[in-house]
């Protein structure tokens, strides 16, 4: 069973986004630097357009909810989102496969480390799950306990097939089979969001993710934008 260390979410209304992608751009300066800003401008366009609704009212008809965004807490990709979601005011949930001191120590890099522990600090729910270091199930784990509390995916992906069990790429096949919209952002210097759904690739628009989520909700007969109890 996971250990949740903070206060958990109830029934707030929240969009939570979930972060993958690959780790190797945290040696690449100016391509994390323009994931970064990309990641910044997702959410920002999200946390602009998000709104939640009665069932049968369309998302804009109403207030604007709070942005969750949720990782591994990996190097590159993840470390970029969860600071993109500080820069946009959005609360951090981080989900470690195994304990907080093996996974830091595992960082290939010093500027990493202290990136992850300026994100520690500022996270507001933190679960730990029991995998073990160097044990791929673990990660796998970890990814899937993310994309159950998601509504929304954001991927860091080359569109190559995953290198390694629980790799990008299988990260946003499961998010697609489960139905979860994907906004995905090509690790380059020069990137434009592209939005990944039942309808195929699109560019990103935060309207047309609005559609997806009303429609997927609606199939799910919940209401309003699902709450999530993290456990």
């Amino acid at each position: 069973m996971p250990l949740t260390t903070k206060p958990i979410d109830r029934a707030d209304p929240i969009l939570s986004i979930g972060i993958t992608g690959h780790r190797s751009i945290a040696a690449e300066p100016m391509v994390s630097k323009a994931v970064e800003a990309a990641i910044t401008t997702v959410l920002r366009a999200l946390e602009k357009r998000s709104k939640f609704s009665e069932a049968g009212k369309p998302l804009s008809s109403s207030k604007r909810f709070r942005l969750k965004v949720i990782s591994m807490l990996a190097e590159g990709a993840d470390l970029l989102g969860m600071q993109a979601g500080l820069d946009c005011g959005a609360e951090l949930m981080g989900v470690l496969p195994f304990d907080e001191h093996s996974y830091r120590e595992a960082f290939a890099g010093g500027p990493s480390r202290v990136l992850f522990d300026s994100v520690w600090s500022k996270l507001s729910s933190i679960v730990v799950l029991d995998g073990v270091a160097g044990d791929d199930a673990s990660y796998e784990q970890a990814n899937s306990a993310i994309l159950d509390r998601s509504d929304v995916v954001i991927a860091v992906w080359d569109g190559d097939p995953a290198r390694g069990p629980g790799g990008t790429g299988d990260v946003v096949q499961d998010a697609l089979n489960r139905g979860l919209p994907v906004i995905v952002i090509s690790p380059r210097a020069a990137t434009t969001p592209k939005l990944l759904g039942a309808a195929g690739e699109t560019s990103f628009c935060a309207d047309l993710l609005g559609c997806l989520l009303d429609a997927r909700r609606q199939l799910e007969g919940v209401p309003q934008v699902r709450a999530r109890v993290d456990q």
